[in-house]
């Protein structure tokens, strides 16, 4: 868990020297999300795999489980290892109407092609221009496999494990996809220390980070419904229930934010998850 802490503390003291990683800033007028993804470096005398692989295929969907946007990666897009992916730009398709300026708060990776690729860090800005980062060293405290990546951020001494998603499972590669809430990867003193003293809070929940062994591109993640209540610091109010937290299943175009949580302990059960 520690490398996870340095990790999320990292962010907290490093955002501005992750400025070259970070996509341009989004047009005045244009609506999509620009993301960045880098694969990891591996040891220079390591022949034996290739932490560079084919580009994830992206989906997007806004806090109240509505999909904004999809991105499909054609089989010949690959990342490297050792490098950051060129931008890439998630247009907002799916809302209704097209093309609005919704946020994303949930993000999907799914390997879409048989090249696994281990994954260091993506770095996003959406439609409200802020620039948000997550680390590979989450992946490793969560139970994913990983590698012991050799990529620098920048001249920093930080070099964050990377996380492996791979669809046909070669090498004995547990998974396929990972779902990730964006803003509870926005890095305080006081989230990073919660997620320090509280593992599950970070690891347990579905909805907050989740491996997934055989997820499409085209799978449904699980959202917070109603959103999570958190302190100013961005802690939560009451990590260990979140730990409990499964969430309903997004994608509902019909969907709406419930009046009470009775509301959505309901729909939890018609799902299942309950």
């Amino acid at each position: 868990m520690a490398m996870a802490f340095i990790g999320i503390a990292f962010m907290v003291a490093s955002m501005p020297m992750m400025a070259e990683y970070f996509a341009d800033k989004i047009e005045e007028g244009e609506v999509y999300t620009n993301i960045k993804i880098a694969a990891g470096d591996t040891l220079a005398n390591e022949t034996a795999f290739n932490t560079g692989g084919n580009t994830p295929s992206i989906a997007l969907w806004a806090q109240d489980g509505h999909k904004i946007g999809t991105y499909s990666a054609d089989s010949d897009e690959v990342i490297h290892q050792g490098v950051t992916s060129n931008e890439i730009k998630v247009h907002h398709g799916d809302t209704d109407p097209p093309n609005t300026g919704r946020q994303a708060e949930y993000i999907l990776l799914s390997a879409a092609h048989d090249d696994a690729i281990c994954i260091a860090f993506i770095t996003l800005q959406g439609t409200d221009k802020i620039d948000r980062a997550w680390y590979g060293d989450v992946g490793y405290s969560c139970g994913a496999n990983w590698y012991a990546s050799r990529y620098k951020i920048n001249d920093q001494n930080y070099m964050p494990r990377c996380t492996w998603l791979d669809k046909n499972h070669s090498k004995g590669l547990k998974h396929r996809a990972m779902g990730i809430h964006l803003h509870d990867f926005t890095a305080t003193d006081a989230r990073a220390q919660q997620y320090q003293d509280n593992h599950g809070s970070m690891c347990d929940s579905q909805p907050r980070f989740w491996l997934y062994p055989d997820m499409k591109p085209e799978g449904i993640l699980p959202i917070y419904f109603p959103p999570l209540e958190q302190n100013q610091d961005l802690t939560d109010k009451d990590p260990d229930a979140v730990a409990k937290n499964q969430g309903i299943p997004g994608g509902d175009p019909k969907m709406e934010l419930p009046d009470d949580v009775n509301v959505a302990q309901e729909k939890r059960k018609r799902s299942g998850i309950d």
